[in-house]
């Protein structure tokens, strides 16, 4: 995560002044101050400078807007540390698709989660070697089973949800 803190007194002075931090940050409080302190310096203000606001951010999970608490943000930035990339994805999902109400639940069901590679067909035929013993049934039907049908069935439960943009498929398990 990154956001650009902005110096609330400087902006309304006509004067950009903030920075990009990247998130989690160790001495978020220090490095705040530092920005307000410097306006204060740049518009030669007597009074202390004490409002920032965020201009701008990136890698955010939908967490952050102008006004955001960027302590908060911190806080969020510190628990996403140790995860990977596919666990990042599904709470991507998880929030974007508003299936949980905000991250804490989204990082509660992080393995409640499957991401599936493939089409629903795909999935269809997993599901049904799976639940079903194949050797026991008729070349007959075992040669003309409707995994499309199946996939489609199963996308139509609710439970899968199509990412088309990065080609998966997500399977919300709770």
């Amino acid at each position: 995560m990154r956001v650009y803190i902005t110096d609330l007194a400087c902006y309304n002075n006509g004067i950009l002044h903030g920075e990009w931090v990247e998130l989690p940050c160790d001495n978020l409080g220090e490095v705040v101050q530092g920005i307000l302190d410097e306006g204060t310096k740049i518009c030669k203000d007597s009074i202390k400078h004490e409002e920032y606001f965020l201009t701008d951010y990136e890698d955010c999970l939908n967490q952050a807007s102008e006004y955001s608490n960027v302590f908060e943000l911190n806080h969020i930035a510190q628990r996403l540390e140790g995860m990977d990339e596919q666990q990042i994805k599904v709470i991507e999902f998880l929030l974007g698709d508003n299936i949980v109400n905000d991250i804490d639940e989204a990082i509660e069901h992080i393995d409640d989660v499957i991401i599936h590679e493939g089409t629903m067909e795909d999935i269809a035929e997993e599901y049904v070697e799976n639940t079903v013993d194949m050797s026991s049934l008729p070349d007959l039907i075992r040669y003309h089973i409707d995994y499309e049908g199946i996939g489609r069935d199963l996308y139509i439960d609710g439970n899968y949800y199509k990412d088309e943009e990065n080609g998966v498929i997500y399977e919300v398990c709770f």
